[in-house]
């Protein structure tokens, strides 16, 4: 059975994240001070291709967010899913590869 995130913000109906196919499942809070920007987004990876978003939400102070961990069959479909291309991953990781070894190279502290 796999391992879910119901996550419930104040009083709306929860959302259950997650399914048997799913690699990576994560829960983020994130608080950008300068921009007073609050965010959540529930999302996880199928494989190494496949990003998936149940949910993605701006948040304000006094907000209540509840995360219960969990094992369930009924979870809900992701709201977005999206495949990157492979040959794309591997060039950008090139390029940074690269951009590090000239700022880390032998001659570099």
């Amino acid at each position: 059975m796999p391992l879910c995130f119901e996550v419930t913000i104040n009083n709306e109906p929860p959302i259950l994240a997650g399914f048997r196919d799913l690699t990576v499942l994560t829960a983020i809070l994130t608080f950008v001070s300068g921009r007073e920007e609050l965010d959540l987004h529930v999302g996880g990876m199928l494989e190494r291709a496949d990003h998936v978003s149940w949910l993605e939400r701006e948040l304000r102070r006094g907000d209540v967010v509840t995360i219960r961990i969990m094992d369930s069959e009924q979870t809900m479909e992701p709201a977005t899913r999206k495949r990157t291309d492979p040959s794309i991953d591997a060039e950008q990781e090139r390029k940074y590869y690269e951009h590090l070894r000239r700022k880390y190279g032998p001659d570099r502290p």
